[in-house]
């Protein structure tokens, strides 16, 4: 037993040296590419296999050349090498990418087992989570050398926002792939594009007819809005859509969409804005509300709703005279209560994506897409004034504040501004001045915004009503 004891001794001992030289990370040359003119930030950490322990190593910063260089040495268990990038590009949110390098045993030296490159993954990072995405085609990795000088040359390519990675996390992000994504993959609803024009049609002929939203006959001002409408559509999510767009003589400062591409804007906020971007960041965003298909999906969450509320009420159901009636006093019971049913859009997550989308399309039609950011900005600092806005009765929208730093945050990460994108034009101007040669707004003031919103709800809620009874008919 002693002289067994004393053999698997000695081979341990023999053996030691060998598990002592562990792993040997080769010269580690980085060079960032022409394009980013700020210092970058490289820190090199290691990773054990399944887990999500980082252990830092060391931290660099690019040089004039944008060169960083990190030199050979010895890692115990490095699964993986892990390389963050972080950089802070003018007047834009901060960058973080992640690099991470798999790693298997290579050939030896005198130093240990030199590593070698397995796979390779890359992702950016929002906040504080996980890296997402795919951003390996923002790197290349070559391995060069002798044993004696190993070295791994690593190349980043700048990239001007998170959408030059090649599959983004959320296809939503995609900004390259506007015209060719489908943004309503996965969302509930009920009905076809052409339920979409149906309703919109209706929603717009009887909100016309409504003394309460005179339009503004004015040639000039009529053709500027309809033009930009059209530019902005073409660089949508649904290019190939006609939209039907009407100013209306109020002075009120909003703008709203129904499905099938009608658009409403109030003379009240084009007499507002103050810039041409601005503009357009609100027209992008009530587009958006119609490539969303927000309207519909509105109607198909109504549905859902009334249905419990119906079986709810059975009481109301046995004195009804027919299903349409109870649907009505449904739906109307429920809106008194505080359930807001909308055929243009209405929820915070909707509205959300209208911002992130109307964002995208206005940058795509040439417009800076910060524009609909400085108008809330600018709208946030007016609380406490008196104002016409109708959205200020959806109280289930995000507040100016969150949708400026959402706007912010999307544009400084996934959109690329150019200097060359529209802030304002000469034809901006020359329609803000012939808005002060027209004679004052048919409607105007407070009581004139409540009417205007009043006869909007009245048009809603029959439209809703009548479309979920005419459900409930197709289900029977």
């Amino acid at each position: 037993m002693k002289q067994k004891s004393l053999v698997l001794g000695i081979l341990f001992l023999v053996g030691a040296p060998l598990f002592a030289a562990g792993r040997v990370m080769p010269n580690l040359e980085i060079q960032v590419e022409p394009g980013i003119k700020v210092p970058v930030e490289v820190r090199l950490a290691q990773r054990r296999g399944f887990t999500l322990n980082y252990k830092t190593i060391a931290v660099g910063q690019s040089d004039q050349r944008g060169r960083v260089f990190f030199p050979s040495q010895k890692l115990k268990n490095a699964r993986w090498l892990v390389l963050t990038f972080i950089w802070h590009p003018p007047g834009l949110a901060e960058r973080v990418l992640v690099y991470e390098i798999g790693t298997r045993k290579g050939e030896k030296s005198p130093r240990g087992r030199l590593l070698r490159t397995d796979k390779q993954k890359s992702g950016y990072v929002l906040g504080t989570g996980l890296p997402q995405g795919d951003c390996n085609n923002l790197f290349s990795i070559e391995e060069q050398g002798n044993s004696a000088d190993k070295t791994w040359r690593i190349r980043l390519k700048p990239a001007r926002s998170y959408s030059d990675c090649q599959e983004l996390g959320d296809p939503i992000d995609r900004y390259a792939d506007i015209g060719k994504r489908n943004i309503n993959k996965g969302n509930l609803n009920l009905y076809k594009f052409d339920d979409d024009v149906r309703m919109g049609k209706q929603f717009f002929q009887q909100l016309e007819a409504t003394p309460e939203n005179p339009p503004l006959r004015d040639p000039y001002i009529n053709e500027y809005i309809e033009t930009m409408v059209q530019r902005i559509g073409k660089n949508s999510d649904m290019p190939d859509l006609d939209y039907t767009v009407t100013v209306i003589d109020a002075d009120v400062l909003n703008a709203f969409a129904v499905p099938g591409g009608y658009v409403f804007v109030y003379r009240g906020l084009l007499e507002d804005v103050e810039t041409e971007a601005e503009l357009a960041g609100v027209l992008a965003h009530e587009i958006a509300h119609v490539t969303g298909r927000h309207g519909t999906e509105g109607v198909t969450s109504a549905i859902g709703k009334v249905t419990l509320g119906m079986i709810a009420g059975q009481v109301v159901a046995e004195q009804a005279k027919d299903q349409e009636a109870l649907v009505q006093q449904v739906v109307a019971g429920l809106i008194g209560a505080g359930t807001q049913f909308w055929i243009v859009g209405g929820t915070r997550t909707r509205e959300a994506e209208a911002d992130k989308l109307g964002a995208q399309y206005a940058a795509r039609a040439g417009y800076d897409p910060r524009g609909i950011a400085t108008l809330f900005d600018r709208w946030s600092k007016k609380k406490g004034k008196p104002q016409t806005r109708i959205d200020t009765l959806f109280s289930d929208h995000p507040s100016d504040g969150e949708r400026v730093a959402a706007v912010t945050r999307d544009v400084a990460y996934f959109i690329p501004v150019t200097d060359d994108m529209v802030t304002s034009s000469k034809a901006f101007h020359a329609m803000k001045r012939r808005l002060k040669q027209l004679p004052p707004s048919q409607a105007q003031g407070q009581a004139a915004g409540n009417a205007l919103f009043s006869t909007f709800q009245r048009v809603n809620q029959e439209i809703i009503g009548r479309e979920i009874g005419l459900h409930f008919e197709q289900q029977q």
